[in-house]
């Protein structure tokens, strides 16, 4: 049963002696329109994890906020799916003020500890365990001053427990009743990396591959909601979020960085292991098998980025391996690593200094594909897992690898919601 939502005079009194960020505007429907309810679109791709137009329908919903005419109109709440009525509704009733509202929602509503750390600003109504969107802040006038924030985020290194976190921002003012939901367009706010491998060759070299890992990725970052709409062709920006690389950028010549350095500068390894696989002539295989794509925090990498020497001193991409050259009998001998007691090896390559690499965009799926050849399998690894690198920064056959970047946007899934003329509750 849906209700009209009155607020207690008590709760409102207590409210507005607050400061000016817990001010509710109220009112009981004074031009005759409906409640306020929505549709959303949700963009989609072959990660298995990346949230979907379905996931906005669980039991929790999503959060939204509406704030216009200089003052917070409702705070944070959930819009939930209706089946019987085919939409999303808040669990309070809201009803169309006289002015314009701008609405601020975001997927999941609450986060683990396994998701990721992150800080909260913003105490005071409608708080929970697991919230991770600051609340907005406002000047003296009522007029906004901070947009929402999620604060000093860094996502979990497993893959597994990556949560793919979408937002929508849109404006709408209802001046006659209307029976249309408010469309939101939710946005990825990470991007995501993919890395696929092939062999090109005569059958000189055989390759063995058996994961990849992203090294020395910067990973704490705020994302602010824009200032803009997030629908129609409105993508997030880069800029929408701020990392602090000071720690790592000024860093003097020279500097090593070790695995006990990741947590002071918040860079991190993400790896993603699958089954030894042979690479043959002319077929591409995934490194992420498809559906453990990785999710990274969009950024200006700049001068981070490796130099492909020994020294590691920048982000770059490895690649589990064991690499085998046919010998004149026919069968073959393993090569690297150079070590024969070890069955893998680390084969670095330096992605992040390509012009499409350097700047990670929201919302956006890289495809980063490897060529391994008779001449080619990247470079000794400078700081794998292993704590003794072989061959680092070397090229392991004669020739560095080489790759191409391919760049899409995740795919629109969309569902157009109108709400129903028959009154809620009726």
């Amino acid at each position: 049963m849906f209700k009209k939502f009155v607020l207690p005079a008590v709760a409102l009194a207590a409210i507005t002696s607050c400061s000016s960020d817990e001010v509710l505007n109220t009112n009981s429907n004074p031009d005759g329109q409906d409640y306020i309810s929505f549709n959303t679109v949700v963009g989609n791709n072959s990660r298995a994890e990346v949230t979907k137009l379905d996931n906005l329908k669980d039991d929790k919903g999503f959060y939204v906020v509406a704030y216009g005419d200089n003052s917070l109109y409702f705070h944070r709440s959930a819009a939930k799916f209706n089946n019987e009525k085919s939409g999303w509704f808040l669990d309070d009733n809201y009803y169309w003020p006289s002015y314009e509202l701008t609405f601020a929602a975001w997927y999941p509503t609450v986060l683990t500890s396994s998701n990721g750390t992150w800080t909260v600003d913003g105490t005071g109504l409608n708080t929970s365990a697991g919230e991770y969107v600051s609340r907005a802040t406002f000047n003296d006038d009522g007029g906004i001053a901070t947009r929402h924030q999620i604060k000093d985020y860094s996502l979990p290194v497993d893959v597994e427990n990556q949560v793919d976190i979408v937002v929508a921002r849109e404006k709408e003012q209802r001046t006659t009743s209307s029976t249309d939901a408010v469309s939101m367009k939710f946005r990825h706010i990470f991007s995501q990396i993919e890395v696929k491998a092939n062999y090109s060759g005569e059958g000189a070299i055989k390759v063995d591959v058996a994961g990849v890992a992203l090294r020395y990725i910067p990973n704490k970052g705020t994302f602010t909601f824009p200032a803009g709409e997030t629908s129609g062709t409105n993508d997030l920006a880069t800029t929408d979020w701020t990392i602090n690389k000071t720690a790592f950028t000024n860093l003097a010549e020279g500097t090593i960085l070790s695995d006990k350095d990741d947590a002071n500068f918040t860079l991190n390894r993400f790896v993603n292991e699958i089954t030894s696989t042979e690479l043959k002539n002319g077929e591409t295989i995934s490194l992420n098998a498809g559906t453990k794509n990785f999710l990274v925090i969009p950024q200006d990498f700049g001068s981070f980025v490796w130099s492909e020497s020994a020294k590691k001193d920048g982000a770059y991409l490895a690649v589990k391996v064991k690499i085998s050259a046919k010998q004149a009998e026919g069968d073959y001998k393993q090569i690297y690593p150079t070590d024969a007691t070890k069955e893998y090896g680390w084969a670095a390559v330096g992605v992040f200094s390509n012009e499409v690499l350097k700047a990670l965009k929201p919302g956006t799926h890289y495809n980063i594909n490897l060529t391994f050849t008779d001449n080619s399998a990247g470079k000794g690894d400078p700081d794998p897992v292993d704590p003794t690198p072989d061959k680092p920064g070397e090229d392991i056959l004669g020739e560095p690898i080489w790759f191409t970047v391919d760049v899409a946007g995740w795919v629109e899934n969309s569902q157009d919601i109108n709400k129903p003329t028959t009154t809620p509750g009726a």
